[in-house]
């Protein structure tokens, strides 16, 4: 089983990127990582997985976990560079961007008042110019291993210089497309512009500018203060101070329910002797993909997968039962796992 997929949470300086920490930590501060780094491992809400649980009491629910990490805030005295920033990063599969969307008297004195597109547009130049050394710097590498007879890829230059003119353009490189041998370099390279993302708006009790991010991006949104503030409070009590506020509804499962989508992932199910267990794969992946999620050993040995869609699950009520009608479908390695399958994997050992 592999280690929780990680987002690096990070915001303009007074964004709220560390309110939106706690409250999907539940108020926690988590495991430091350094002097202000830190890291929460949180569960992912599904009530699908819920529902599967009723129907096998007994069972332990076992739920998708998601790593964040907190504590970079973009603006500062300098701006992001490779050799600096790089090991916050490093470790990330994608990157939520908190937007600022509501009025503060300090900080519209600082910073004028919150414009939700400008702040955006400020964070993605930050990428960018991020994206723009570290190409620059992997050109010059390229360019010194030549002059000494080494060349590793002779694709890599080319593909390189294309990315800087995009780049230079102020062109996002999530915007365009490469085929998969292109993708899969760019990707090993790091670039802040390729990593997906999700961007949270932090709202107020006032309106502010729209914001239509517009391209490949994700959007969901937060009542931040209001939202930590409720979640402070014990949970029989939160219902009333919810409707009192006027904020409608928590948003800290939508949010980690966006983080999936944002990552390009799917969950599928698992029903074992003693769990219920949820999984989440890449939205392309195969039963074999699959496999690889649950154990190695089932790659390996790989025979078939007997798959069901939670709806049909719920319908027939258990894999036996659903079995003996013929619902369950027997699919080889290559089919594509949809969003919500059940699948029992065949394997020999």
């Amino acid at each position: 089983m592999k280690d929780p997929m990680r987002l690096g949470i990070v915001g303009l300086r007074g964004s709220g990127k560390t309110t939106l920490f706690k409250i999907l930590s539940s108020g926690k501060e988590g495991k430091s990582l350094g002097p202000s780094w830190h890291l929460a491992t949180i569960e992912v809400p599904d009530d699908r997985l819920d529902t599967l649980g009723k129907l096998h009491e007994g069972k332990k629910l076992v739920r998708i976990h998601l790593d964040f990490v907190d504590g970079l805030a973009l603006g500062e005295s300098k701006p992001l560079s490779p050799g600096s920033e790089a090991s916050f990063f490093d470790s990330l599969d994608g990157l939520i961007v908190v937007i600022r969307s509501f009025r503060d008297e300090l900080l519209d004195g600082e910073q004028r008042s919150p414009d939700p597109k400008r702040d955006l547009d400020s964070i993605l130049t930050y990428f960018l110019l991020y994206d723009l050394e570290l190409l620059e710097r992997r050109l010059a590498q390229i360019e010194k291993q030549r002059k000494v007879g080494k060349t590793e890829n002779p694709r890599e230059e080319e593909v390189v210089r294309n990315c800087l003119k995009e780049l230079e353009a102020g062109h996002r490189l999530r915007d365009l497309h490469f085929s998969g041998d292109t993708e899969k370099m760019l990707r090993s390279f790091r670039l802040l512009s390729m990593f997906p993302m999700l961007t949270v708006l932090n709202m107020g009790d006032e309106e502010v500018p729209p914001l239509e991010p517009g391209g490949n991006l994700n959007c969901a949104r937060i009542y931040g203060k209001t939202e930590l503030e409720i979640l402070a409070l014990p949970e029989n009590e939160r219902g009333d101070f919810i409707i009192e506020l006027g904020v409608g509804e928590l948003h800290r499962e939508k949010v980690l329910k966006a983080c999936l989508a944002a990552l390009n992932q799917i969950t599928f199910f698992t029903i074992g002797k003693n769990e219920v267990r949820a999984w989440s794969l890449r939205k392309d992946g195969t039963a074999l993909d699959a496999a690889d999620a649950v154990h190695t050993d089932m790659v390996r040995g790989f025979i078939k997968a007997e798959v069901i869609s939670f709806d049909e699950l719920v319908k027939w009520k258990t894999l036996p039962a659903a079995r003996e009608k013929g619902i369950l479908r027997l699919e080889g390695r290559d089919y594509p796992v949809k969003d919500g399958d059940v699948i029992y994997i065949k394997f020999s050992t």
